[in-house]
């Protein structure tokens, strides 16, 4: 995340945000469905890559496949006035994909928060006759693990890198979305 945001200045005003976070349903039985466990994350990393701009208004489409209470899948559009965010998420898919695309005014980059491999694409002349495209991809030497990186900083750093009024403008957009 850090190296997709040190590198947003390159791509311009930001137009879209799309987000996909799928996987196996969770063997952990809990009262809570997709917008709660997945989809919440891709709210808060939407909203910081806008620096925090309002979220101007929020809908989601959401299905109950296995569960009848519960969404086992969301599709959630965040409109920030100047872009607009989407985010696909569910338990039903046969593989773990976790990724964003941020798309600007001149060009775009992509994440893969797996691999965390980072892709910037920038370009020249892409409205004229021979446009020119760059791709400069990261892939990190060693990968930490982000939630371990988080809990730390929750515990032990004076500065949390997520605040509680971060936590609660997410989770506020979630429950919006869940209640709808």
């Amino acid at each position: 995340v850090d190296k997709l945001l040190s590198h947003l200045e390159e791509i311009g005003d930001i137009i879209s945000i799309a987000s996909k976070r799928i996987g196996l349903y969770p063997k952990r039985d809990w009262d809570m469905g997709v917008i709660l466990d997945l989809s919440i994350h891709d709210i808060y990393l939407q909203e910081k890559i806008m620096s925090k701009n309002e979220i101007v208004n929020a809908f989601g489409f959401k299905k109950c496949y296995k569960d009848s209470i519960h969404a086992d899948a969301a599709f959630i559009i965040l409109d920030f006035g100047t872009a607009i965010g989407q985010i696909e998420s569910n338990w039903l898919t046969p593989s773990k994909f976790r990724r964003i695309y941020v798309n600007g005014e001149l060009g775009g980059i992509s994440a893969d928060f797996i691999s965390q491999q980072v892709s910037i694409r920038t370009g020249i002349g892409l409205q004229g006759e021979h446009p020119i495209t760059k791709e400069t991809s990261f892939t990190p030497l060693r990968g930490d693990e982000p939630l371990k990186r988080e809990i730390n900083n929750f515990l032990y750093d004076k500065e949390q890198l997520v605040t509680l009024d971060d936590g609660i403008r997410a989770l506020d957009i979630a429950l919006k979305i869940v209640n709808s």
